[in-house]
């Protein structure tokens, strides 16, 4: 729902149902409803409304270990959007397994230049990174199985008294 294109949802997926059934039949099996996933959805079809998705600029970028020989960053994918100062970053990890590494933020270049806070839409947790740091080094990123970050990065006009990564 984050990348580029046309978003299409099966009847019943956010309620977590599992059968995709053609439109022309009119019944359905009985399925588990799960509120947890449905909350998820609602959530994450509100924040996929912002204008950063419509009107911004996709990006790809770059995955490195998150320290040598640990090469679970090959299961993250990260992607993000870019409109005027509306940014969002999101990472997922597609693996069964926890997997770590530090997403290259340098396709924005501005991000050296300023603090940035970066707040989960979907869970409201937040976080606080200097922008040197982030230029240099990159995002580190740990993620449980198919777990996901999407961060709506902001910039700090005035200093944090504490800094993730610092």
């Amino acid at each position: 729902m984050t990348a580029p294109g046309a978003v299409l949802l099966h009847d019943g997926q956010l309620q977590g149902r599992k059968a995709k059934l053609p439109v022309q039949i009119r019944r359905q099996p009985d399925e588990a409803i799960h509120p947890e996933l449905e909350a998820f959805y609602r959530q994450l079809l509100k924040e996929t409304r912002a204008p950063v998705y419509q009107h911004g600029d996709w990006h790809l970028f770059s995955l490195t270990e998150a320290w040598q020989g640990n090469t679970s960053h090959e299961y993250l994918l990260a992607h993000g959007w870019k409109h005027d100062a509306d940014y969002r970053l999101i990472v997922v990890n597609f693996s069964d397994n926890w997997a770590q590494a530090l997403v290259r933020l340098d396709i924005w270049p501005e991000i050296g230049h300023h603090d940035w806070r970066l707040t989960d839409a979907i869970t409201g947790e937040y976080y606080y990174h200097r922008g040197q740091n982030l230029a240099e080094n990159g995002l580190f990123i740990e993620l449980p199985p198919c777990g996901v970050h999407l961060f709506r990065v902001e910039r700090v006009m005035v200093q944090s008294p504490s800094y993730a990564g610092d």
